[in-house]
């Protein structure tokens, strides 16, 4: 098996690589003040997300408090992790605070190119986190960045099809999940065709596809690489998961055919307007199915955990806050992230407005935010989701994930299209890895 720890060198040079073809330029200002009133604080957002959304609501109020200007930058999502890296490998960065999601936090911090914000944080302050959401957010033992929002993987379930069809109650296991799929993949019509399919399987050449392998692999007690660095992805776990992946499609036909063309959007969208009854997707997926403006199902859904086989395969992700080392306001940056993470009425309109978790044991317990989301689930959100995080199995962490990302999807692509079995994928998958 084959040693995974990747000399950094080899991320500088991709670094460099991306710097020559795009001939990045720019310029900036060094200050070095005493104090942060009259400063510009550069934040870099995700274009269009709920974290831009939420945090440009508070600028007044960070800019009246501190004094302050802010400089906001906003880049759309599949262009913001490779800006992030050809700024920072030029050596003095143009952001004072980025927002990385959890799974590129070992790239950057392999390269050194984020502070160590355990240095920043109190022993009271890093307490008041998730031990999870500290977790996603560290390489090798340091935290690289502070966490801002979690996302966790959930089973969304239609409780009028349940209802109407006799099942007591959400799946617990894999066998039961595919069993109610079965139950609920219906040809309503009566005219030979799928209208509402059990669940479907995301399989597009994309990033999030592989989140929910990732679920899968957990569930079944797999990992991509053994304590030591070896390859375990072809051991019985991951091909186990694979498998089931292959089966829902191919075997149970209990998921759409295409599903080398489906991804996050298409699972809210098709579980919105009622053509599959048991997705798997991110909380954010609640807001969406009770929007009377989109969904067609309001008030006919509820949540639960995913489903267990080794053990239950929910995974965490979200977004950070981190302060680049080539900052030259590193002191203005972290007043900013201490702002936007532990300000109490900031952080809970986070989850009161958009239904994100906010990382801290303190907002899981307020009353307001126990109040807030959709009134049809038989649990409050925030215990459904409180009790996914407390058995989340953690994603891989690697500095080289995107590069995986991308030789896992081939692999899993090439499994749901039969062209190799699942052992056959992935052995040859451990051999690129």
């Amino acid at each position: 098996m084959k040693k995974q720890r990747k000399a950094s060198v080899v991320l500088r040079t991709l670094v460099v690589l991306l710097m020559v073809s795009f001939c990045i330029g720019y310029w900036m200002v060094t200050i070095t003040p005493a104090s942060i009133k009259g400063q510009k604080i550069t934040v870099l957002l995700q274009g269009g997300s709920s974290e831009e959304q939420w945090q440009t609501k508070y600028f007044q109020e960070f800019e009246a408090k501190t004094g302050a200007k802010i400089e906001h930058i906003s880049i759309p999502g599949e262009y913001l992790f490779q800006k992030i890296l050809l700024a920072l490998g030029a050596g003095r960065s143009p952001y004072d605070v980025i927002m990385v999601d959890s799974s590129e936090i070992a790239t950057v911090a392999e390269l050194e190119y984020v502070e160590d914000m355990g240095k920043y944080l109190t022993k009271d302050e890093k307490a008041s986190f998730f031990p999870v959401a500290l977790d996603v957010c560290s390489w090798k033992g340091v935290l690289r960045a502070v966490p801002n929002s979690l996302g966790i993987t959930l089973l969304f379930y239609r409780t009028d099809l349940y209802q109407q069809y006799g099942i007591a109650g959400p799946p617990k296991t894999w066998e039961e999940f595919v069993s109610i799929a079965q139950k609920l993949t219906l040809d309503v019509n009566g005219d030979g065709k799928t209208d509402v399919w059990g669940t479907l399987v995301e399989a597009k050449m994309t990033l999030e596809p592989t989140v929910w392998f990732f679920n899968w692999l957990g569930s079944a007690g797999g990992d991509l690489y053994d304590e030591e660095g070896n390859v375990t992805i072809n051991n019985k776990a991951g091909v186990q998961a694979l498998t089931m992946l292959v089966d829902l499609v191919h075997k149970w036909k209990v998921a759409p055919p295409n599903a080398t063309a489906l991804w996050t959007v298409d699972a809210h969208t098709m579980f919105s307007e009622g053509k599959v009854a048991m997705p798997l997707s991110w909380n954010y997926v609640a807001r969406i199915a009770q929007n009377p403006n989109v969904s067609k199902i309001v008030d006919k859904w509820d949540v639960t955990l995913f489903p267990k086989n080794v053990r239950y395969g929910g995974s965490p992700g979200g977004y950070a806050f981190a302060i680049p080392t080539s900052s030259q306001r590193k002191e203005a940056a972290w007043e900013y992230i201490k702002f936007m993470s532990m300000t109490p009425h900031v952080i809970n309109d986070f989850f009161i407005t958009f239904l994100s978790i906010p990382p801290k044991f303190d907002v899981i317990a307020d009353p307001e935010v126990r109040k807030a989301g959709p009134k049809n689930l038989k649990s409050p959100f925030i215990d459904v989701l409180g009790e996914a995080i407390r058995v989340a199995t953690p994603r891989p962490i690697h500095p080289q994930i995107q590069m995986i990302n991308d030789l896992l999807m081939g692999a899993i692509q090439e499994a749901i299209m039969l062209k190799k079995s699942p052992q056959e994928a992935f052995d040859d998958l451990a051999e690129q890895l």
